[in-house]
This record gives C-alpha cells, sequence and structure tokens, in this order.
C-alpha cells in the first residue's frame, strides 16, 4: 500500500500486516530485549533525538512489550553479533487512529514519517495495552493490505 492509499484509511478498517523474513544483527542482548540493527532507516545526523540505529524487541512473549509490535522471530535470537531473522506473520489488526505530521517528525531516524497509522490486532481488541504505530512513508518493509472499510 503506498502512501497516497494509506492516507485513506480510517479508524475501524481492517487492515493485513505481511512482512518477508529480514536478516537484522544482534547489537546486544539483556534478560527481556533483543537490540538488532535492522535494515531498515538511517541515523538522522539534523534529529534532536539521538538514536543508535538499534532496535529493542522482546525476547519472550510474556513480556508485556510482546503485545506492542507485530515482528516476530524466525528463529530463537542467537548471541551478540550473529544474525537474527524477523518477519511478520500474516496479522489482522484494527486501525484505532490515523495521525499525519506536517513536517514530517522527527524521530531520530530518515526518513522522517509523515503518516502513523495507530493498530491492535484484531484477536486482542480487548487488551487494553495491546497495539501498535506503523509508519507507511519509511524504509520499514511491511506489507499492508486493507480488508475491510470500518465505516
Amino acid at each position: 500500500m503506498d502512501l497516497a492509499e494509506a492516507l485513506q484509511i480510517r479508524p475501524g478498517d481492517v487492515l493485513r500486516l505481511t512482512a518477508d523474513p529480514v536478516e537484522t544483527e544482534i547489537v546486544r542482548l539483556d534478560r527481556y530485549y533483543v537490540y538488532l540493527r535492522t535494515p531498515w532507516g538511517q541515523v538522522d545526523p539534523a534529529s534532536a533525538y539521538r538514536w543508535d540505529g538499534s532496535r529493542a524487541f522482546p525476547r519472550h512473549d510474556d513480556n508485556h512489550d510482546w503485545l506492542n509490535t507485530p515482528w516476530r522471530y524466525v528463529e530463537e535470537p542467537g548471541k551478540v553479533g550473529s544474525s537474527c531473522s524477523l518477519h511478520i506473520p500474516p496479522t489482522t489488526v484494527v486501525v484505532r487512529e490515523s495521525v499525519t505530521h506536517d513536517p514530517p517528525l522527527d524521530t531520530g531516524e530518515l526518513p522522517r514519517p509523515v503518516l502513523m497509522i495507530s493498530v491492535c490486532p484484531k484477536h486482542l481488541l480487548d487488551h487494553e495495552e495491546a497495539g501498535y504505530g506503523v509508519w507507511f512513508d519509511t524504509s520499514e518493509p511491511i506489507d499492508v493490505e486493507l480488508i475491510s472499510s470500518g465505516s
């Protein structure tokens, strides 16, 4: 889905998210998170924020943050310096909110996003902590398909 199509998304719409496996590098591990350098996003040298280029993903599905990302490990993460594959299995989500940013939002990485869609997996709608944002105009490799319109 391109940005023009994504700008038409409204709360209540039902989407399907997927992503093919993506190779990442493990840069740090702790008890709760795996810190990965992903192939998407670049450090924004003009940003007001300092981002080191890594992203934290929950280590286990009993971590409350597991509900806050669609990304899943293809295999169990190894040790620092090794590769780790992530993917998004087909996930049906419901749109909660659509937010546009003009000028594009300073997040610490490039490209700076213009559109964020807040979504929640359909099977977790009653769970108040579940959900995450999907940026439509960044290089994060997420495929989005409109399943049904909520209006």
